[in-house]
């Protein structure tokens, strides 16, 4: 048996002994069928009666290490069997231990503010015979777990009177932080399940020692690299990696201001690129975030297309002149969006355009006889 029969009033003065545990008990110094809070002097029941129905009894049906464990069960209703092991600190202290709960049982039990068991109740835990766990203060559900039957699942409670703060850990899962505003007056093991079947379980490896103070945490992604990382997180959360994503080099034409992970999408001038246009060829980005081309016309060189904008920047109008009669005249956002698109039989002269647009860049393209060229447009009004 590992145990340290230390009395109540003792541990109440305890932070002195550093991480040497106050307790330490694996069930196995016992015979099978003591009744605990005879066998012990450490544990006891919730009305002080031990060696009956209230009482739990030494089980080898079970056992997380050893041969043995302690045996709770009980009725629908719950009890008779209502097992206390008091405590009485006041500061930061972990009680752990390890829960088994078969198939088609619960399981139920809650930490005590005061050493006097039925005074005030800290918090409450079910583990349900679904699977699910259920941590409640005051009988209103805080947080949620999950637990598997017919196996050997680890349960800490670290508490800490001084900060306040409490946290649970089960299957060594985080499960929550709340508020603690009593002193770790004792846990309560009671015959009782989730109200839907009996209560039957069993606990192995109890251990009270000292722990770091608890304090508030914080629960969100710790990983820097990540989109949705919290600098002030302290336990670690789901992490995504997409909505951030995006090109990060502000020299690319896609370049995304937002974007704090970078996925390899930049495009750059020169790059090469496909205009799906058959008749062009060595396509490649140009100055203005299109993808250019060497058009073929008649197999032979292309014949020089000219634009001359003015005034530029402009307000709400430009003349477009070019060494062309007939052609085509596009204003396009830089997304690719045409804005206005006209036809004119007078570019040589020059056009007129008229334009109701808002500040920012354009592009102007005009397009004759299968030629085309692109200017820069500013608008500032």
């Amino acid at each position: 048996m590992k145990q340290f029969l230390l009395p109540c009033a003792l541990l109440i003065f305890s932070s002195a002994f550093g991480q040497t545990p106050l307790l330490e008990e694996d069930f196995e110094s016992y015979t099978v069928g003591d009744y605990i809070g005879v066998a012990s002097s450490v544990w006891t029941t919730w009305s002080g009666t031990t060696g009956t129905t209230e009482d739990s009894q030494i089980s080898d049906e079970q056992a997380n290490s050893g041969t043995q464990s302690m045996k709770i069960f009980g009725t629908l209703a719950g009890g008779p069997m209502d097992i206390y092991l008091p405590i009485g600190l006041e500061s930061a202290y972990e009680v752990s231990y390890n829960i088994y709960v078969p198939s088609g049982s619960s399981a139920y039990m809650n930490v005590q503010e005061e050493l006097t068991p039925g005074v005030t109740w800290a918090f409450d835990m079910v583990f349900s015979g679904n699977g699910s766990i259920q941590l409640s203060i005051d009988q209103v559900d805080i947080a949620f777990g999950s637990y598997t039957q017919d196996e050997w699942t680890s349960v800490s409670l670290r508490m800490d009177p001084i900060n306040d703060r409490a946290e649970v850990f089960i299957g060594g899962e985080y499960i929550a932080n709340f508020a603690f505003d009593g002193i770790i007056g004792g846990v309560n093991f009671f015959g009782f399940g989730d109200g839907n079947s009996a209560g039957l379980y069993y606990i192995d490896d109890v251990v009270v020692v000292e722990t770091e103070d608890v304090v508030t945490q914080i629960v969100g992604c710790t990983d820097a690299g990540a989109c949705n990382y919290d600098d002030t997180a302290t336990i670690d959360a789901d992490c995504e990696y997409l909505s951030c994503a995006g090109c990060t080099n502000e020299l690319a034409c896609n370049f995304s201001p937002q974007a704090t992970l970078n996925d390899f999408s930049c495009i750059l001038v020169g790059d090469s690129c496909d205009d799906l246009d058959p008749l062009t060829l060595i396509d490649i980005v140009d100055e203005y975030c299109f993808c250019g081309d060497v058009e073929i016309v008649n197999l032979f060189e292309l014949e020089s297309l000219s634009m001359l904008i003015y005034p530029n920047p402009a307000i709400d109008y430009i003349n477009i002149s070019s060494n062309v009669v007939n052609g085509t005249i596009r204003i396009m956002a830089l997304n690719g969006q045409i804005v206005k698109e006209i036809a004119t039989s007078n570019l040589i002269s020059g056009q007129r355009v008229s334009l109701v647009l808002d500040n920012g860049i354009y592009l102007v393209e005009v397009s004759s006889n299968g030629n085309r060229t692109m200017r820069k447009l500013i608008i500032s009004k």
